[in-house]
């Protein structure tokens, strides 16, 4: 989902820098996951370039929940 979300900020310039692997790195160096503490490059990688269906629906209900938090506040 993270890489996912970083290819979506992206594409829609809310992340400015078009270096991708700048970005992944730093998605790399700088997150962790429910089940992992580190995230390798290679991973978040692989996922921001092939991302499966389900990943995009996963994304997409996480989406709507903070739309709906915000129209809360």
């Amino acid at each position: 989902q993270l890489a996912y979300l970083a290819k979506v900020l992206m594409g829609s310039k809310v992340i400015l820098n078009d270096n991708v692997t700048q970005v992944l790195q730093f998605l790399a160096r700088h997150s962790t996951t429910k089940r992992s503490e580190a995230i390798s490059y290679g991973s978040i990688r692989g996922k921001f370039y092939d991302t499966e269906t389900s990943t995009k629906e996963s994304l997409r209900q996480v989406l709507q929940k903070m739309i709906q938090h915000i129209d809360k506040e």
